[in-house]
């Protein structure tokens, strides 16, 4: 008894709320809005356009609507438009719900899906409570304002940007909605009541349809479209493209329309795709306030490449998207390292060293090293020891030369400090390198464009040859940066001259590998001649026999 007497309290405690939201000053008709329209001599007009629309069977129904309706002269030069403009005045004067003069502040939501500016509409004070909604009375129309989508429709057969975009749409098979009929006797196949959907590609990166964005689109003339496309196609060159580059210059265009499409709220042209448009040298021949945004006619639009439509592809290990065996990867978390993780991958090496030192009586003895792996903060066995594997990764690459960069880092004191019982160990210099340094060799595959990088019994194919600076391997020794040229060392020649990947600590904890390849000789040269996603492997080596590419 107590609970239910509770829950109806609260129920009625609700009731009260909302008669308080939906309370108005005049309640002095019981009827639809419909027949409240009808009933005022100065709304003839616009009840003569609901009914000629169709839409009385709606006000009259059920559910609850906020009509703004325009008096007679407002809509006086209207009174012979065709029922298109018609049914566009009147569905952009009624709102959804029950909307009080507390509610129409701002923007309201119409029932074409338009937002109207309430400062727009002069309306009465007056409101009329009607029982499926309230009736205000407007002094002007409010035609609905054209979305940046339907600037750009109107513009389809006289720019070509504007076709490409229009022409991307086409109507689809809802399968959902769509009722099966029965089937065809003579060819067997099922026929459909079809109901369709309009369906634009474009529309997926770029929601220019969407009412309630708010862009800023620049449009091009015909002859700054052609330049900038041009610009693009060059780091666009597509696979299995035909002798004219048809499909480079289509994906060249689409990329071009899409960087084209800014946020309102900046204040500088930055496209939704992070790229920044140039307007400095820009014309803009037209302007109209759209529904959604702004909506831009220019031409000298200019866009530049690097390090802005083309920026840097930083890969972390962590975010790998496939491994030869899970087992043998491991993810650890490092505050140090970006994003908090990193990850260890076998290396083709032995778990120890042997140094010859001298005895306390001047023989000759030898002294085993062994070196620690640390996963998940405690040191362990649990590090794989695996040779022949490798970690897969991914990377969206234009048609253009890329610089290769490939660091790694090791944070385990043992294998980058020498021990103190290495001959070689300097304690006025305990980072400097010496015999017992741990080494590993590793390297890194990078597939050809349009191919998977293939793995058959620890031999890997479909990768870049040697020349085409596809096989890459970062973190030489620092004292060979001088040696290291484009036919030899680390870059193409990496097959025929097999160096060590040392884990080199330099300055403080956690350094990277990479510190010597600030110098641009250690720079690894990556051609790529199509636009497309490339494989890439990083693998821990037994063999580098270029023969085999065994890895």
């Amino acid at each position: 008894m107590v609970l239910l007497a509770a829950a109806a309290a609260i129920y009625a405690g609700c009731n009260t709320q909302w008669d308080d939201h939906v309370k108005v000053n005049d309640q002095n008709l019981q009827g639809s809005v419909l027949e409240a329209i009808q009933k005022n001599k100065d709304l003839s007009t616009f009840y003569g356009f609901i009914q000629e629309t169709g839409y009385s069977s709606v006000l009259n129904g059920a559910n609850n609507y906020t009509v703004l309706a325009p008096i007679n002269s407002a809509l006086e030069s209207y009174t012979n438009s065709d029922q298109t403009i018609k049914k566009s005045i009147v569905r952009n004067h009624i709102a959804f719900l029950t909307q009080n003069a507390e509610d129409l502040k701002g923007t309201v939501k119409m029932i074409n899906g338009k937002n109207l500016d309430i400062d727009d509409v002069s309306l009465s004070q007056e409101e009329i409570l009607c029982g499926n909604g309230i009736l205000r009375v407007a002094s002007n129309v409010v035609l609905p304002k054209n979305n940046i989508y339907e600037f750009i429709n109107s513009y389809k057969d006289k720019n070509m940007m504007a076709d490409i975009i229009i022409n991307a749409g086409d109507s689809i098979m809802d399968q959902d909605k769509s009722i099966q009929l029965g089937v065809d006797k003579e060819t067997g196949m099922p026929y459909y009541d079809t109901v369709w959907l309009y369906y634009n590609r474009f529309l997926d990166v770029i929601n220019i349809d969407d009412e309630d964005a708010d862009f800023k689109m620049i449009m091009l003339n015909d002859e700054n479209f052609l330049k900038l496309r041009g610009k693009y196609a060059k780091y666009m060159a597509q696979l299995d493209d035909d002798a004219d580059g048809t499909k480079t210059k289509q994906v060249a265009a689409e990329s071009l329309i899409c960087d084209l499409v800014c946020d309102k709220s900046q204040s500088e042209y930055v496209a939704v795709t992070g790229v920044k448009v140039d307007m400095s040298a820009a014309t803009i021949s037209q302007q109209y306030d759209a529904s959604n945004g702004v909506f831009l006619i220019a031409d000298d639009v200019n866009i530049k490449i690097k390090d802005n439509k083309i920026k840097d592809v930083i890969i972390q290990g962590e975010d790998y998207v496939g491994c030869l065996e899970s087992n043998w990867v491991y993810t650890r978390l490092r505050d140090e390292a970006v994003g908090g993780r990193d990850i260890m991958l076998s290396g083709y090496s032995t778990p120890s060293s042997t140094v010859t030192v001298k005895d306390q009586s001047g023989q000759d003895s030898t002294y085993t090293i062994s070196y620690k792996f640390i996963y998940g903060g405690t040191s362990g066995t649990n590090y794989s020891r695996t040779v022949n594997s490798y970690v897969r990764y991914t990377a969206k690459l234009y048609s253009v030369k890329y610089n290769v960069f490939w660091v790694a880092n090791d944070d385990i004191p043992e294998h980058y400090a020498g021990d103190k019982n290495d001959p070689d160990y300097d304690p006025e210099q305990p980072n400097k390198p010496c015999t017992s340094i741990y080494r590993v060799k590793q390297k890194l595959f990078i597939g050809e464009e349009g191919k998977k990088l293939a793995w058959n019994s620890s031999v890997i194919s479909n990768f870049k040859k040697s020349g085409s600076n596809g096989i890459v391997m970062v973190g030489i020794d620092p004292d060979m940066v001088d040696e290291r040229t484009p036919d030899a060392g680390v870059n193409a020649g990496v097959l025929q001259v097999e160096q060590p990947l040392r884990w080199h600590m330099a300055k403080a904890p956690y350094y990277p590998v990479g510190n010597p390849l600030s110098s641009a000789s250690t720079r690894d040269v990556l051609s790529i001649t199509k636009a497309c996603d490339i494989d890439l492997m990083v693998t821990n080596s037994v063999s580098s026999d270029a023969a085999s590419n065994q890895v």
